[in-house]
């Protein structure tokens, strides 16, 4: 499951050669529009977050892919990752990739992944409600509104958490925490 695709889009593991990529994403203040202390201000803040991803491949043999589309441009990062109990949908594009359908194709993608690894197993997504394009993600994923709070991580947000199904209150509470 290293290497994966999607019709459009080649999915792989990542490795330590991506830092750069995964780096220059994350310091990007474009992709942090809607929470803009989120950004990666050091070259550290990524190699921490992308030995998590690694370390997530060698535990449950899935997680988080780097992705670039057929002519091996890169398009960003996303997938599914183990966080609470249950999958988290994760992704973030470099903004010359987006307006593409590319965030739904991956979201898809990883919910598909994630129901045929674990088809008991809920899957999420956690998006801020002013995030208006990752709540249409979740809308064509066909998820529910399972959960809504203040962020206190982003000022005036509200964080929205959408499932594959009705979760039990403590699993969204973690997420919320």
């Amino acid at each position: 499951m290293g290497s994966n695709r999607t019709e459009r889009l080649l999915l792989s593991r990542p490795t330590v050669d991506d830092l750069d990529v995964v780096h220059k994403l994350h310091a990007d203040p474009r992709v942090w529009t809607h929470l803009p202390q989120g950004r990666h201000t050091s070259l550290e803040e990524s190699r921490s977050m992308l030995k998590g991803w690694i370390t997530d491949w060698d535990h449950e043999g899935i997680g988080y892919w780097i992705i670039r589309d057929l002519n091996e441009a890169f398009v960003g990062v996303g997938g599914i990752r183990m966080r609470h109990g249950c999958w988290n949908i994760y992704y973030r594009l470099a903004p010359e990739q987006w307006h593409h359908g590319y965030a739904t194709e991956i979201a898809r993608k990883a919910l598909s992944t994630a129901h045929s690894l674990h088809p008991n197993m809920p899957v999420i997504i956690n998006v801020l409600e002013r995030n208006t394009a990752s709540v249409r993600v979740a809308a064509h994923l066909g998820l529910l509104l399972v959960a809504r709070d203040e962020d206190g991580s982003a000022a005036n947000a509200e964080r929205c958490i959408y499932a594959d199904r009705p979760v039990e209150q403590s699993l969204v509470d973690a997420f919320l925490s």
